[in-house]
């Protein structure tokens, strides 16, 4: 936020709030691992950016999404109240359209998102 495109616009406010993130793997990302991020501005509301996002790694020659998710951005004032996003029109046209992020690149096997159990998270990861 503090160094791309939403600078400006984060200087104008408060504070920047995370109101919801996902995030949607194809299998564990290791520790150690090159991979690569690629952060877009996917959609400006009035209130709200989305902000989409892949992670990648090299796999066998080609660059392959393992991750891949969006995160919404909520602007407030000094006081904590949602403003509009400054510079909202301008972000508009900067916001990319889901179809180009989303053939961007060729894309790993993710399966829909399920809601899991500590339990089961805590399988996944393993000891």
């Amino acid at each position: 936020i503090q160094n791309g495109c939403l600078a400006d616009a984060a200087a104008c406010c408060g504070r920047v709030l995370l109101r919801s993130q996902v995030l949607q793997l194809a299998g564990n990302l290791k520790p150690l691992v090159e991979y690569e991020l690629r952060t877009w501005l996917q959609q400006v509301e009035s209130s709200s950016v989305m902000v989409g996002h892949t992670i990648s790694q090299k796999l066998d020659g080609d660059v392959v999404d393992v991750a891949r998710g969006w995160a919404t951005l909520v602007f407030v004032d000094v006081h904590g109240s949602s403003m509009e996003v400054p510079n909202c029109q301008q972000l508009k046209e900067l916001a990319m359209p889901a179809t180009a992020a989303s053939t961007a690149l060729p894309t790993a096997q993710l399966q829909p998102l399920q809601p899991s159990s500590p339990k089961v998270i805590a399988e996944r990861l393993g000891p």
